[in-house]
């Protein structure tokens, strides 16, 4: 079986490890300075969600960019995050394309 987003190659200075994002996003003042975006669905997203992230679904992403554009303008790093890192990938490609 073949994964369609392993062929999705996200260059390296857009990704960062789970033990650097927790001790990144663990100081106040680097959390109040980012935005958490988790790209699941909404069903996913109320069963389970890191606190302060904000849920924009990777397909109503890529029908309106301008929302995740509007939310970030006035934040220094911008984390899209999912379950196992798929939609993640698909969205930060999208994003970066």
């Amino acid at each position: 079986m073949c994964n369609k987003y392993a062929s999705i190659k996200i260059p390296d200075e857009h990704m960062i490890s789970v033990t650097d994002f927790h001790e990144f996003y663990s100081v106040k003042s680097n959390s109040d300075q980012s935005l958490l975006i988790d790209v699941r669905s909404k069903v996913q997203y109320g069963i389970v969600n890191i606190p302060g992230s904000i849920n924009i679904p990777v397909s109503a992403l890529k029908k309106d960019p301008s929302s995740l554009l509007q939310l970030s303008e006035s934040k220094d790093k911008v984390f899209i995050l999912c379950r196992k890192g798929n939609a993640s990938r698909e969205a930060t490609e999208f994003l970066l394309g």
